[in-house]
């Protein structure tokens, strides 16, 4: 298994899109500019806050991207009548995804039962909101379309006007909110399998999601010669030096068995990918002036993914 070649090739498959006037140019609903949850924003989940927002490795998050940045709450009600708080539903769920729609819209219609397979195998752990941003999508007309498709999850307008905050000009447009509320995923076009919903959704998932993980594209699916311990795991290494702050520039090899990969900490201190299980070993090549590394020449992670930490001496 070669890490480049799984880092470059995207298996995200966008077939289609709606061009669309929902959106405007508003963003009424970001909290926070930086990386890091709101002050104000409430506590979700385990009462843990949002992590650092470091991106995935290689993967710039662009000047001006909602990516890392926290949703504040918003409530919506289904066509069946019942209400729903994106907060509310983080205390028993460990992701919510929005799924900005409208039944005009046919590459909406063709992703929806694979979304709805994905959903009946994850409902215990996430949570879908599909929120239509056509003003004529009434109720019932809403009612109408769920009961033709089969289709089980919160459905209703978008009364929260989250196709203006996140200027959903094409659709469908999906984002995930972690279990922090932090905004990780962004993606306009639709799906053309339920495996593609299940890798999304298990980039979020698991014990040792401690920190919130930013994706700019749906993670991979795993090589078929990949000797892995299967599943999507997210690992993170954090840079830190004797007093806690974070070291960025920190230079590491990233190996499994057939190759290794440079990668560099941000200014988070966090290097941070998401690829199939497995027993990667890191090599620390570089630190930045005024820094030493005294650790192991080699570092093993664990094939489950998380937390990896290491001391960078500041001299």
């Amino acid at each position: 298994m070669k890490i480049t070649r799984m880092l470059i090739i995207s298996f995200l498959t966008v077939t289609a899109l709606c061009l669309s006037a929902c959106g405007d140019t508003g963003n009424t609903q970001i909290a926070s500019a930086g990386g890091g949850p709101a002050d104000t924003a409430p506590s979700v989940n385990s009462g843990q806050s949002a992590g650092d927002g470091g991106s995935r490795i290689n993967m710039d998050v662009p000047s001006g991207s909602r990516l890392g940045r926290r949703l504040e709450d918003f409530k919506f009600t289904g066509f069946d009548g019942e209400s729903h708080s994106l907060y509310e539903t983080l205390q028993e769920k460990n992701m919510v995804l929005i799924n900005i729609w409208a039944t005009w819209c046919s590459p909406c219609r063709m992703e929806f039962p694979y979304m709805e397979e994905a959903y009946e195998e994850y409902k215990d752990q996430i949570e879908i909101f599909a929120l239509s941003c056509e003003p004529d999508d009434t109720d019932e007309t809403l009612e109408a379309f769920a009961g033709e498709l089969g289709l089980t999850f919160p459905m209703g307008r978008d009364s929260a006007d989250l196709s203006n905050t996140f200027r959903a000009n094409a659709i469908p447009t999906s984002i995930v909110i972690d279990r922090f509320g932090t905004i990780c995923f962004i993606e306009a076009g639709s799906q053309t399998s339920a495996d593609n919903f299940r890798r999304l959704f298990d980039a979020f998932l698991g014990d040792n999601y401690t920190e919130s993980a930013l994706l700019t594209e749906i993670p991979p699916e795993p090589a078929a010669d990949a000797q892995s311990k299967g599943g999507i795991r997210v690992y993170t290494l954090s840079f830190k030096d004797q007093n806690g702050a974070p070291v960025k520039d920190v230079t590491v090899n990233v190996c499994d068995d057939a190759s290794c990969t440079p990668m560099t900490s941000n200014s988070w201190g966090i290097i941070r990918f998401i690829q199939p299980g497995f027993a990667y070993h890191i090599q620390v090549v570089g630190v930045p002036a005024g820094y030493n590394y005294d650790g192991d020449a080699e570092v093993s992670l664990d094939a489950d993914g998380g937390i990896t930490k290491f001391l960078i001496t500041k001299q």
